[in-house]
């Protein structure tokens, strides 16, 4: 579900095809998100499942497996 979810966001928000979105992808690297990029999407993130995402997370070591994780731990 917290996947699911994820990829609509970066589907809608980002301009991503389905194919791309996948858990090992590197969200500063692969998805070329800046920081402006990452807080819209973090943002997005905390609307929808009720969430706040610490400022610890670290943008250019996350991965889209390790904030879909970080998510499920939060709920």
């Amino acid at each position: 579900m917290v996947f699911e979810k994820l990829k609509e966001l970066l589907i809608e928000g980002f301009d991503l095809e389905d194919e791309e979105i996948v858990p090992e992808a590197r969200l500063a690297a692969d998805y070329y998100m800046d920081e402006l990029d990452f807080a819209d999407l973090i943002m997005d993130i905390e609307d929808v499942f009720s969430i706040e995402v610490s400022e610890d997370f670290d943008l250019e070591k996350a991965t889209l497996g390790s904030l879909v994780k970080y998510i499920e731990e939060n709920l």
